[in-house]
């Protein structure tokens, strides 16, 4: 049994498998994107993790709405990833927080930052982030210095998907997706491996290695 604005149609193109790989990030995406919008079409958007498992909903979802997209990677094959889709890759390990938000805004910072990944990536927006700046975080257990959204009278808002999932928010978000996903214009990173139950601990290693798509494990 489960609660009506929480069932969608599996999309045809990814197979009942398969799609359980898309509702938990793709709400957090949906709501990380809506539920705090202050932006409009054509405006700059920073997202950091976006090859992560709710990084790249989140990255399709804000070219869908016309958005400038800058997004946070940590290498060439993700940065190729995304640049695909249509956003413009910055490749951590190789430029600072300040010297990316110096390059690409001239210092002024960004108006609307999404971190999917917390710790440091939170420390980072800060610095990116712009005079009265929006960030939308998904990670909130760690401890941070606050001076600069301080000094920059910003905001920072924590996306939980949990608050939603018994809303119409949260049924038009899934109905939305599942049609994206079988347009074709939405799409899905899963790892290329399989495992098992057998194999769960193999699974693990790989999550904790840092992986690029989402991990699947057959249990029936």
């Amino acid at each position: 049994i489960a609660h009506k604005n929480i069932i969608a149609p599996t999309p045809k193109a990814l197979g009942t498998k398969n799609a359980s790989a898309l509702g938990t990030v793709a709400m957090t995406a949906w709501g990380c994107l809506y539920n705090f919008k202050n932006w409009q079409a054509g405006d700059t958007i920073l997202i950091h993790g976006g090859c992560g498992g709710v990084g790249h909903i989140a990255v399709q979802l804000a070219i869908k709405e016309g958005l400038t997209v800058y997004t946070t990677v940590s290498s060439q094959e993700k940065a190729d990833i995304v640049s695909r889709w249509g956003a413009n890759p910055i490749v951590y390990t190789q430029e600072t927080a300040t010297q990316y938000t110096q390059r690409i805004t001239n210092g002024i910072g960004f108006k609307f930052i999404i971190d999917t990944v917390g710790t440091k990536a939170l420390d980072d927006s800060l610095t990116a982030l712009g005079m009265r700046g929006v960030i939308v975080g998904i990670a909130g257990r760690s401890t941070h210095d606050l001076t600069l959204l301080h000094n920059k009278s910003g905001t920072i808002s924590m996306n939980f998907m949990g608050a939603d999932w018994k809303t119409d928010f949260c049924a038009k978000a899934l109905q939305t997706i599942s049609q994206y996903c079988d347009d074709g214009t939405l799409e899905i990173l899963i790892h290329n491996e399989r495992f098992t139950l057998d194999t769960m601990g193999k699974a693990h290693e790989i999550v904790e290695q840092g992986t690029l798509g989402k991990v699947l494990v057959d249990i029936i």
